[in-house]
């Protein structure tokens, strides 16, 4: 039975890890590609991310909790897998600090950017530049969460 509570959490895991991987990095080929870019809705897909660390954060904070109703303790971690740990709990941190950036910046700042309208990566509204770091700085704050979790399931 513990094996297969820790199976579910961690295909939640897997589900939210797939979701903030691939959703930032996909928006920043497309940015970068030769297509049309008046069709990107901007905000629908960072409460799509947003709804991916969430569901990160969740099922992280389960297998804690599953340790100690199991166990009677969580597990203890030292060296590379604390600092995995660390990684992980700062690339979340800063992630959701940006991704509510992103909303307050899209919806009360520019007007042209209400839920599900569009944008063009040619520069026609103002900020465009700042969502194409944003959408790196999500990229990379997920790859390094991604390699931290490697890290920490293997040295835990």
């Amino acid at each position: 039975m513990e094996n297969l509570i820790y199976s579910c959490i961690q295909l939640l895991h897997n589900f939210g890890a797939v979701i903030v991987v691939s959703v930032p990095v996909i928006v920043l080929l497309y940015f970068f590609s030769d297509q049309d870019k008046s069709l990107v809705s901007v905000v629908g897909l960072i409460y799509f991310v947003l709804a991916g660390w969430c569901l990160q954060i969740f099922s992280g904070i389960s297998f804690a909790v599953t340790s100690y109703l199991l166990l009677g303790h969580i597990p203890q971690l030292d060296g590379v897998a604390e600092l995995a740990l660390y990684v992980k709990l700062f690339s979340a941190s800063a992630s959701l600090i940006l991704l509510v950036f992103l909303i307050y910046m899209s919806v009360k700042k520019n007007p042209d950017l209400k839920r599900n309208s569009a944008i063009k990566a040619s520069g026609k509204y103002q900020g465009v530049n700042r969502y194409i770091v944003a959408w790196g700085m999500l990229s990379l704050l997920s790859i390094g969460a991604l390699s931290g979790a490697a890290f920490l399931r293997w040295y835990a």
